[in-house]
């Protein structure tokens, strides 16, 4: 039996906030490196790899054996639920084609036909980039911290000010998780 317990901490000075927000920190980068390293050897489930960078996570990071193992399964989930998700998007992208193409046939008005003709063809565009990953066994590019998040930030018409505080949201999205895996307890 699993069992999931989320907390809140409450009452922390700011040098215990500090210290959690510095493993957070830690943890997230650990967790974008072991993504990145399975990312390169997508089709490999070899125990060796596992092992190996269980390690590299402990010596590049200073992370204790079970966090770097959390962070070896949070980056294997990332990857697991894209996997999945592809074809979900590619069904959904190809049911927004028909009905946009039964829309087009209905529609006489030649500047409206124009508008869907360019989303059915902005539509096309992301089902062949969709297909693509299917086929090669690959995944679509991964924004740590949110895509929106990171749009903003690059929004050129921010201010300098507005363009730091986008920045810090960023990177506070980026790096505000901390996954843990327990280990069980034998009972008497």
């Amino acid at each position: 039996m699993q069992i999931t317990i989320r907390g809140e901490l409450v009452q922390i000075t700011n040098e215990q906030r500090q210290a959690i927000d510095n493993l957070m920190r830690t943890y997230s980068a650990a967790k974008r490196y072991a993504f990145n390293r399975y990312n390169d050897n997508l089709t490999s489930e070899d125990h060796l790899i596992d092992n190996n960078l269980k390690k590299e996570l402990m010596e590049t990071f200073g992370l204790n054996a079970r966090y770097s193992y959390a962070a070896m399964m949070d980056a294997k989930e990332v990857i697991t639920s894209q996997r999945k998700l592809l074809p979900l998007e590619l069904k959904d992208i190809e049911s927004k084609i028909g009905k946009s193409k039964r829309k087009l046939q209905k529609v006489k008005d030649p500047l409206r036909r124009k508008g869907i003709e360019a989303r059915i063809k902005k539509l096309e565009k992301k089902r062949d980039f969709c297909k693509k990953h299917l086929k090669n066994g690959t995944i679509p590019h991964i924004i740590f911290g949110g895509k929106k998040i990171f749009r903003d930030l690059k929004n050129p018409d921010l201010s300098i000010e507005e363009r730091e505080v986008a920045r810090e949201n960023w990177k506070d999205s980026r790096t505000n998780q901390l996954y843990s895996i327990g280990a069980n307890i034998g009972t008497a």
